[in-house]
């Protein structure tokens, strides 16, 4: 297990600290989450969805992923979730045919049906999951109610051990006011320091280019172009300019 955990540090420089964190926050994988929801949040291109899919390989934990920016309709978060999840399982419960789920009661049913006979949890990774802020399950007036409630006490309303967990940009403060009796466990991803930017665009280096040479092009050039930004989508550009 601890060559696994190291084996992802080296292939997450500068996310040591998320992944220990996460690994805790989502605690024994054979026994009942120690939390219904994790929110994974920071801004744009620090890893936290890759990392958060990297974590539930490495520890081979069930889960199924969807992002919420292809995901328009409560539908089509639902289907694609339950796609995920029958990619991935061959110990559910009984073989659930793909159908339409419209509704979030159609989702309660299909995801008990697919859950694992062993009472492994089952996660459930919705990404971009501050679009879902404010967005209705549908039904008539006196059913109706907002999605992030419903994937907040999943747990609760399915019966079986399942965790989501949202990845958002948006820090917890603004996921209040949705009706959410209870938070979800936050997680803040930072932005990177410059030892962690250094190792990221060493990793990434050319082919054929040496580590000592790729490394000592890339510190002066963090010095220069890192205090004008701290994107590493924008200093990946950069690098690539830039090398000769």
């Amino acid at each position: 297990m601890r060559d696994k955990r190291e084996a992802l540090y080296q292939d997450w420089p500068g996310r040591k600290e998320q992944i220990d964190q996460l690994v805790h926050i989502l605690g024994d994988a054979n026994a009942p989450p120690v939390h219904e929801a994790v929110l994974v949040y920071g801004g744009a291109a620090l890893g936290k969805t890759s990392v958060v899919r990297a974590v539930l390989e490495s520890e081979k934990r069930p889960y199924a992923y969807a992002s919420c920016l292809t995901c328009t309709t409560q539908s089509l978060l639902f289907e694609t979730l339950l796609a995920g999840v029958r990619k991935g399982m061959k110990d559910a419960t009984s073989v659930e045919k793909a159908k339409r789920c419209d509704r979030v009661s159609d989702f309660l049913e299909a995801i008990r049906k697919l859950a694992p006979k062993s009472g492994k949890t089952l996660y459930l990774v919705v990404d971009e999951a501050d679009r879902l802020r404010g967005r209705s399950t549908g039904g008539s007036s006196t059913t109706r109610e907002q999605i992030l409630p419903v994937l907040a006490r999943l747990l609760e309303l399915a019966k079986i051990n399942v965790c989501t967990i949202w990845i958002s940009r948006l820090d917890p403060e603004q996921f209040r006011g949705n009706t959410i009796q209870q938070m979800p466990a936050p997680l803040l991803f930072p932005a990177y320091d410059d030892a962690a930017l250094q190792k990221i665009l060493v990793k990434e280096r050319p082919a054929g280019a040496e580590v000592s040479k790729h490394a000592a092009f890339v510190q002066p050039m963090l010095g220069t172009f890192g205090k004008a930004s701290r994107s590493i989508d924008e200093l990946r550009t950069v690098t690539s300019a830039l090398w000769p």
